[in-house]
C-alpha cells in the first residue's frame, strides 16, 4: 500500500518498471502512495545501469506528487557548499533547470559555519602527491585523528600511485585494495618457476637458462649473493649457460636437483599437484620449495595477518581461475603459462578486492564512487585536472560510436555525470576542503586545471615538498638490490674483471642513458652479466649483420660480388640457428629477405674490395687517458689515402633526419651520432688504423622506408663533439673503476635528462 524508495537517483529502468507496475492500479487513480528520496546532483552510477531520467521525469509520471526540497545542510561549512554549488550549476540536466519550484541552494547548519576551501597547483604530479601526504602528515603530527581525513581520487590506479608516498611517511591507511592476483608475490614466484619449466621442456634452453639468476636471487632461496655473482662471472667467462654452470657448485646442489626433478615430473603431474610442489606445501624427493616458508610461515601470520590472508586468497583465486579455464580437462603446468600469457595479451586483470583495515585510525583513501554517503573533517580531492575529472576524461564506453539510426542514448549524460561525481567528492568535506592539481602529469604530459573550477577560488602554488619519491623505483630489478647495495662485496668480486675491462660504446651509452636505468642497469647488464635471452629482434639483427659481413668478405676475397641468392641463403641459415619460435622465424625470414633484397638493390654497386668490414678493436690497444676502449665497426670506407668514413648498419625502423621530432627517435639519433664519434676515436687511437682520420660517419638503415627506398644518413664528425665525448668517456671510466654508480632517478626520462646527466658528470656535480 505504501512504497518508499531511497537513493532514487540510482535506480535503473528495470526497477522503475516494477514501481510503475506497483502503482499503476485503478484504486490509486493518479495519486499513488509512493514516496521517493533522492538527489539528482548525486546520480553517479550510470555504469551500473542507473538512469537519471527516472528522477528528472518523476513529476511527469506522478504529476500530483508534492515536491519538498531539503535545503539545510548539517555537514559542510558554507564556503565548501558555495564551491560545490558553483561546480554543479554548470550541469544542464538538473531538476533546478527543469522545475521552477525547485531551488537547491544549501544553507550551512553545521557548527563550523564557514569551513575552509583551498585550491593548490603543483608543477608536477609527483610534487602534488608529495604535498598531499606531507600536509596530512603535519595534521596528524598536530593531533588530528587520521580517520577524520580522506583523500578522494577518480580512479583506483591513482590511489595506488599515492601508496608509496604514504608508506614513506609511515601513515596508517584505510582503503579498499584492488589487488592484481597475478602480481601477488607468491603467485608471481610460482608463475616464474612454471615458465622456467615450460621453456626447458619446450627445448628453449637459452630462454630458460636466462631466468635462473632472477629465480635464485629471490630471498626465499637464501643463497649468498656473492655466490650468485661468482656463478654469473664464471658462466660468462666460460661461455656456458646457467643451467650447465649450476651443476659445478655443490653449495646449491639440492636446489639444482629439485629444479631438474620439477622439470622431469611436470609432464605427468596435474597443475594442482605441481602448484603444491612449486609453492612448497608438498615436498619433492630431495628438497622442498622455499616459497611456502617464506610467504606462509607461522611467523608471517603472527607478524602481518592481513598480508598472509591476501597471499592465501591469491593462491586460492588462481586455482579457482584455472579450474574455470579448463573445466573439462586436467590442466598441466604448461596450461598455467598459457593462461597467464592470455591475460597479459588481452591486458586483463584478475582482481582480488579487499577492504584493507591496517588501522582503525587510518587515513581514508577512496574513489569518489566509494565516498558517496560518507563524510570527513578534512578532504583532499586529488588530481583535479581536465584530463582526470573534466571534459577530456573518457571512459571506454564513451569511445563507442553507435550508428545514427540506432536509438541508444548515454543514460549517464557523460559531461554532467563528471560534474556530479566531482560534486560528490567536494561535499564529503565537513571542515576543510583541499583541491590539488598539477601542470604536468605522468610522462611530463601537460595538463590543465578542470574547467569547471576556473572561476571559483584563487589558486595557491605548492612551492616546496620535503620528499618527492622516484616513481620508477625500478620494480623489475628489486630482486638484485642486495647485490647492488653490497658495494664492498661487489668490488671484491669485480676487481679481476675491472682490471682487464675495456669500454665499448654500447656500455658507454647504457651508463649514460637515464631513460633505460643508467648506471644501475649498466652494472646489471654489463658488469655482473646477468644473462638475458636474445629477443627475436636481436637474433634478427645479428643474422643481418653476419650476412652483410659475409658479403663484404666475399667481395674482398674474390674481388667480385656474391650472388644475391647466396647472400639470402646465408641469412636464412644464420636465422635458423637463432632458436626462434616457428612464428618468429617465419616473420623475420620474410622481413629480412625483403629488406636485404631492397638494400642490396640500392647499395650493392657501392660494395668494393677495399672496404673493411666488422673490424674488431679488442686487440688494437686503444687507450684514452687510461680508459681502455674496444668495439666493432660494421664498415670502414676509404675516402682517400688519409681519410675514411665510418659506417654502421641498423636493422630498426629507419629515421629520415638527424634531428627527428619523435622523443624516442631523438634519443636514438643522439646515441647513433655518439656511436660514430666513438668509432672515430677507436680508429685514430688504434695500433693499425691511426694513420687515418675518420672525418665522416654514416648510418645505413637496412629496412626500407617504403618498398624501394633505402635511408642512409651521413654526418661530419665534429671535433668539438669529439673533445666532449673524450672527456665524458674518461669521467665514466673513473666511475666504473670506482664502482661509483650515481642515482639517476631525478633526471627527466627524455633526451634533455640524458644531456643533463652528462653535463653533471662533466662538471663533477654527481
Amino acid at each position: 500500500q505504501y512504497i518508499l524508495v531511497d537513493e532514487f537517483q540510482d535506480i535503473n529502468m528495470a526497477q522503475m518498471r516494477i514501481l510503475n507496475n506497483l502503482t499503476d492500479l485503478d484504486i490509486d487513480k493518479d495519486k499513488a502512495n509512493i514516496m521517493v528520496v533522492g538527489d539528482d546532483d548525486q546520480a553517479i552510477y550510470s555504469f551500473q545501469g542507473a538512469d537519471i531520467s527516472n528522477i528528472l521525469d518523476f513529476n511527469k509520471r506522478y504529476p500530483k506528487a508534492t515536491i519538498i526540497t531539503l535545503k539545510e545542510n548539517y555537514r559542510s561549512g558554507s564556503d565548501i557548499l558555495k564551491l560545490a554549488r558553483n561546480v554543479i550549476v554548470q550541469g544542464t540536466n538538473r531538476l533546478e533547470n527543469n522545475l521552477e519550484s525547485v531551488d537547491k541552494e544549501l544553507s550551512a547548519q553545521s557548527s563550523n559555519k564557514t569551513g575552509m576551501v583551498a585550491i593548490y597547483s603543483a608543477d608536477s604530479i609527483d610534487q602534488a602527491k608529495a604535498w598531499i601526504v606531507e600536509s596530512i602528515a603535519s595534521k596528524i603530527q598536530a593531533g588530528q585523528n587520521p580517520s577524520a581525513i580522506a583523500v578522494i581520487a577518480r580512479k583506483h590506479n591513482q590511489i595506488e600511485d599515492l601508496l608509496p608516498f604514504f608508506a614513506h611517511h609511515n601513515i596508517p591507511l584505510l582503503y579498499e585494495r584492488r589487488n592484481d592476483v597475478l602480481k601477488q608475490p607468491p603467485v608471481s614466484s610460482v608463475v616464474q618457476l612454471a615458465r622456467f619449466i615450460h621453456l626447458l621442456t619446450s627445448g628453449r634452453i637459452i630462454d630458460a637458462s636466462s631466468m635462473l639468476p632472477e629465480i635464485l636471487a629471490h630471498p626465499a632461496w637464501n643463497i649468498d649473493p656473492k655466490l650468485l655473482l661468482n656463478i654469473s662471472l664464471a658462466t660468462h667467462n666460460k661461455h656456458k649457460l646457467w643451467v650447465e654452470s649450476l651443476a659445478d657448485y655443490p653449495e646449491i646442489k639440492d636446489q639444482y636437483d629439485w629444479l631438474l626433478e620439477m622439470v622431469f615430473i611436470s609432464k605427468t603431474e596435474t597443475f594442482e599437484n605441481m602448484l603444491d610442489k612449486l609453492i612448497g606445501s608438498k615436498s619433492g624427493s630431495s628438497f622442498t620449495s622455499p616459497y611456502y616458508d617464506y610467504y606462509f610461515s607461522q611467523e608471517n601470520l603472527e607478524k602481518d595477518p592481513d598480508t598472509y590472508i591476501r597471499y592465501l586468497k591469491s593462491v586460492s583465486k588462481i586455482r579457482q581461475k584455472m579450474r574455470e579455464y579448463s573445466p573439462n580437462t586436467t590442466p598441466d603446468i604448461d596450461a598455467l603459462v598459457t593462461f597467464v600469457d592470455l591475460y597479459a595479451k588481452s591486458k586483463s586483470t584478475i582482481y582480488l578486492v579487499e577492504n584493507e583495515a591496517g588501522s582503525i585510525n587510518g587515513v581514508n583513501l577512496m574513489t569518489a564512487h566509494k565516498a558517496k554517503g560518507l563524510e570527513y573533517d578534512s578532504v583532499y580531492v586529488y588530481d583535479s585536472t581536465e584530463t582526470t575529472w573534466g571534459l577530456k576524461s573518457r571512459s571506454r564506453n564513451r569511445l563507442l560510436n553507435y550508428p545514427e539510426n540506432l536509438p541508444i542514448a548515454d543514460i549517464g549524460d557523460g559531461d554532467d555525470e563528471r560534474l556530479r561525481l566531482y560534486y560528490v567528492a567536494l561535499t564529503r568535506a565537513k571542515k576543510e576542503l583541499f583541491i590539488s592539481y598539477s601542470l604536468s602529469g605522468n610522462g611530463s604530459k601537460l595538463t590543465d586545471k578542470a574547467g569547471f573550477l576556473q572561476s571559483t577560488v584563487e589558486d595557491k602554488s605548492i612551492k616546496n615538498t620535503k620528499t618527492i619519491l622516484d616513481e620508477s623505483t625500478i620494480e623489475d630489478i628489486l630482486w638484485h638490490e642486495p647485490l647492488v647495495n653490497s658495494l664492498q662485496t661487489l668490488k671484491e668480486v669485480l676487481a679481476p674483471k675491472l682490471k682487464t675491462y675495456q669500454l665499448p660504446v654500447t656500455h658507454l651509452i647504457q651508463f649514460l642513458d637515464v631513460t633505460r636505468g643508467g648506471p644501475k642497469q649498466f652494472l646489471i647488464k654489463n658488469l655482473l652479466k646477468f644473462p638475458e635471452a636474445m629477443s627475436p629482434s636481436a637474433v634478427y639483427g645479428s643474422a643481418v649483420h653476419d650476412t652483410l659481413h659475409s658479403a663484404h668478405v666475399h667481395m674482398r676475397k674474390h674481388n667480385q660480388p656474391q650472388a644475391i641468392e647466396d647472400i639470402i641463403g646465408f641469412f636464412e641459415t644464420k636465422l635458423s640457428k637463432g632458436h626462434l619460435s616457428e612464428k618468429d622465424y617465419t616473420h623475420y625470414l620474410e622481413k629480412g629477405t625483403d629488406s636485404l633484397d631492397v638494400f642490396l638493390d640500392n647499395t650493392y654497386d657501392n660494395f668494393s674490395s677495399d672496404q673493411l668490414s666488422e673490424i674488431d678493436f679488442k686487440k688494437q690497444g686503444v687507450v684514452l687517458d687510461g680508459a681502455r676502449l674496444t668495439g666493432k665497426i660494421d664498415l670502414i670506407n676509404q675516402i682517400d689515402k688519409s681519410e675514411v668514413e665510418v659506417c654502421d648498419y641498423k636493422t630498426g625502423t629507419p629515421v629520415t633526419d638527424w634531428k627527428p621530432k619523435s622523443p624516442y627517435d631523438k634519443i636514438k639519433m643522439y646515441h647513433y651520432y655518439q656511436q660514430l664519434l666513438f668509432y672515430k676515436l677507436l680508429i685514430e687511437n688504434s695500433r693499425d688504423y691511426s694513420k687515418y682520420k675518420a672525418t665522416v660517419g654514416a648510418i645505413f638503415f637496412i629496412e626500407p622506408l617504403d618498398e624501394d627506398d633505402t635511408i642512409i644518413l651521413t654526418n661530419d664528425l665534429n671535433n668539438d663533439d669529439v673533445i666532449r665525448l673524450k672527456k665524458l668517456i674518461n669521467v665514466v671510466w673513473q666511475h666504473i673503476q670506482e664502482l661509483n654508480l650515481p642515482d639517476t632517478s631525478q633526471y627527466k626520462q627524455n633526451l634533455e635528462g640524458i644531456k643533463q646527466f652528462e653535463e653533471d658528470l662533466l662538471d663533477g656535480t654527481i
